[in-house]
């Protein structure tokens, strides 16, 4: 985030992110999620006060919050046009809409390679045009806001009692942070 270029920072409920995350941990990869994911995640905190510090300084910031737009892409590529001070045409507007869509994003992300394991693909394969990882639209939450806070009840509970000095607890802050009740 060096520099004084506009930026367009979209973020995710980080409770949210990280239960997306466990839902795709794979009995294959070892993995210590409680401690790997959650540092992942937490790496947003210095970039989003880096941007924040910016934006005091006359850096142009576009927040977008993804549960303020999920199913709504239009009213996001209207705000992100906006932002950037640009028209498309009707046409060319369809046609970023159909790019960005769910389902699009769906079919994409099953586009794994032969040689991937179905198992791994979400950690291995990553579609070098578009960026999307194996797998990543998980078919049985389809992106809804809230699904795996209301599918991992266990976990959101450890998250909520967890001190905020550990991993969970400092999610939890983090989450709190950009406003999410957890």
């Amino acid at each position: 985030v060096s520099g004084n270029d506009p930026v367009i920072y979209t973020y995710r409920n980080p409770v949210e992110a990280y239960l997306s995350f466990l839902s795709r941990v794979s009995p294959v990869i070892v993995w210590r999620p409680d401690r790997t994911a959650v540092n992942e995640i937490l790496q947003h905190v210095l970039t989003q006060r880096k941007l924040r510090m910016d934006r005091g300084a006359a850096r142009n910031v576009l927040w977008l919050r993804y549960e303020d737009y999920f199913g709504d892409d239009r009213r996001r590529l209207d705000t992100i046009m906006e932002f950037m001070g640009v028209t498309r045409s009707t046409a060319e507007q369809e046609r970023i809409l159909e790019y960005v869509s769910l389902s699009t994003n769906r079919a994409r992300s099953k586009d794994i390679p032969s040689n991937i394991d179905d198992a791994i693909a979400f950690h291995k394969c990553e579609n070098t045009t578009t960026g999307i990882q194996g797998h990543h639209i998980n078919e049985a939450t389809q992106g809804r806001v809230g699904a795996y806070i209301n599918n991992y009840p266990d976990e959101v509970s450890r998250i909520r009692s967890a001190r905020s000095n550990e991993p969970l607890g400092e999610l939890r802050l983090f989450a709190e942070s950009l406003g999410y009740a957890v």
